[in-house]
């Protein structure tokens, strides 16, 4: 290394790397530094480039955060289709029992139905119900009451809709013999 009083000029330095310019060589005794990475940015140029770091992890947090709130959102819409093909279910379920029990309590239900109309059912929750009867073999409900006739219910929460559809068989129009004597007894009763 050659030196001109106490300024280094071009040559290798301690560490093996090739230094030169103007750089002010260690007093006798005193340890040479090593050069500093930044001593060629300015302090406005450092300020400039922790800014721009800062921006950079401003966004890969934002942009983690945006990804969270998609997520999350996107589950509870699952949540909500769920709980709303649930209840769609439960409504049409409804419908098919409340069809049921009008047939069962109604003898002229035959008659007050056409085949294939619409019922009037209850709502049930959120769902919207609808019940109707038809009859397969003929299309007639009235003309034969021991006909089989298939019973709909269908049921709609929001978007989704849900239907159910039973095959209704009467029973035999002779009923249960056990039924026929209200009390049966082998003697008087007293």
């Amino acid at each position: 290394m050659r030196t001109n009083g106490t300024n280094t000029l071009w040559g290798w330095g301690r560490w093996g790397a090739l230094v030169g310019g103007d750089r002010v060589a260690p007093r006798s005794g005193e340890r040479a530094r090593r050069p500093s990475l930044r001593s060629g940015l300015s302090g406005s140029a450092r300020r400039g480039s922790v800014y721009v770091m800062v921006l950079l992890v401003s966004m890969i947090v934002l942009v983690i955060g945006l990804g969270s709130v998609m997520v999350s959102r996107s589950a509870a819409r699952a949540t909500i289709a769920t709980a709303d093909w649930s209840e769609a279910g439960l409504g049409a379920q409804s419908g098919v029992e409340y069809a049921l029990a009008v047939m069962n309590s109604s003898p002229t239900w035959r008659s007050d139905t056409t085949s294939g109309g619409v019922i009037a059912a209850p709502k049930v929750g959120r769902a919207t119900v609808v019940v109707s009867i038809v009859d397969e073999a003929d299309g007639n409900l009235a003309d034969d009451p021991t006909q089989s006739v298939r019973v709909y219910g269908a049921a709609s929460v929001g978007t989704t809709s849900r239907e159910y559809s039973v095959l209704a068989t009467p029973s035999s129009s002779v009923g249960l013999d056990v039924l026929r004597c209200g009390v049966y007894a082998a003697g008087n009763l007293t």
